[in-house]
């Protein structure tokens, strides 16, 4: 079994999934499974090549749809048969020709985006050239999981004033992460700092690093607001 599509199924669920968090007008009423039937036809060469591959599963499992705007999320448009040579517009050589550009990237041009392994069944980000790092391919459930987090949490959203998919530049869970990323740290250093008594009660509740009041006055950034007021200031030692 493959370490990298572990599961064409699973990824296929996470794909469709995706498909339906399309907000209007994107939203789609009518899908089909004809990804495969039109690799057969548009890329004969290529689909022989994948022919027992488990990308070419997946490609048989995920939902296609015709729509004016064909982004999946801000960042990628959805796989088209016709776009999953068009890396080889960089000559890259023989080396690298295993590929096929799965997303193709929705700002830049077709000839990056996501592209993936067929030998090790790992994708990665591409920005060509140059050609990614080996430690840049990751499974492929988790650039759909991250990209349903970022649906869900918000982060990706319609917007009506330039009449296009967007990004937020954060949302309330990006100020939760980072809140927690803070307490790891400062757990971290306090695990490795000499113990020293403390004469506040155990029970205190923590103060924030800023007040929100002092914060707002500042004209800070609505993040660094948000997150300044809720990260805990670092105490005894640690100051």
């Amino acid at each position: 079994m493959s370490a990298g599509l572990s599961s064409a199924q699973l990824c296929a669920n996470l794909h469709n999934s995706l498909v339906q968090r399309l907000p209007h007008p994107i939203s789609v009423q009518q899908t089909s499974r004809d990804l495969v039937p039109r690799l057969q036809t548009q890329q004969p060469d290529l689909y022989n090549d994948l022919e027992g591959t488990r990308i070419l599963e997946y490609l048989l499992l995920i939902d296609n749809y015709d729509a004016i705007d064909t982004r999946l999320t801000p960042q990628v448009r959805k796989p088209d048969p016709t776009n999953f040579l068009d890396y080889r517009d960089f000559d890259f050589g023989n080396e690298y020709s295993d590929h096929i550009l799965l997303y193709p990237d929705a700002g830049s041009g077709n000839s990056s985006g996501i592209i993936y392994d067929n030998a090790t069944d790992l994708p990665t980000w591409a920005f060509f050239p140059p050609w990614p790092r080996a430690d840049e391919w990751v499974p492929l459930e988790v650039i759909l999981s991250r990209w349903i987090e970022q649906w869900d949490s918000g982060k990706f959203f319609w917007n009506d004033e330039i009449g296009s998919l967007a990004i937020r530049s954060w949302v309330p869970k990006d100020v939760d992460d980072a809140v927690k990323a803070w307490d790891g740290l400062m757990d971290a250093i306090s695990a490795r700092m000499p113990a020293i008594s403390s004469t506040a009660p155990n029970n205190q509740a923590a103060e924030p690093i800023l007040q929100r009041s002092q914060l707002e006055r500042a004209m800070f950034h609505p993040f660094a607001t948000a997150f300044l007021s809720r990260a805990a200031r670092p105490t005894g030692s640690l100051l």
